[in-house]
């Protein structure tokens, strides 16, 4: 083998148990809920209302204010009968 193949196959081992040392990353953790949240694991934990602007349900929490716009039935435009 030359000069040049056997350098190329030093550095090839040399990076394999450099990353064999470091391992791998940790999993990724979801931040802390805020204080006082809500835990949820369904929309209609956080809801009482079934339509209009809703709280969603993030990572078994409810999210602090509205941000999930779902259409109710029977408003204008909604293409169905009032309930």
């Amino acid at each position: 083998m030359s000069g040049a193949g056997t350098r190329a196959w030093g550095l090839l081992l040399g990076l394999l148990a450099m990353g064999g040392l470091l391992g791998c990353p940790p999993e990724p953790q979801p931040p802390p809920p805020p204080d006082g949240a809500v835990p949820c694991e369904r929309l209609e934990d956080c809801n009482e209302a079934r339509c209009g602007l809703l709280r969603a349900c993030v990572d078994g929490h409810c999210e602090a204010s509205p941000s999930l716009p779902v259409p109710c039935r029977g408003a204008p435009g909604a293409g169905g009968a009032a309930p």
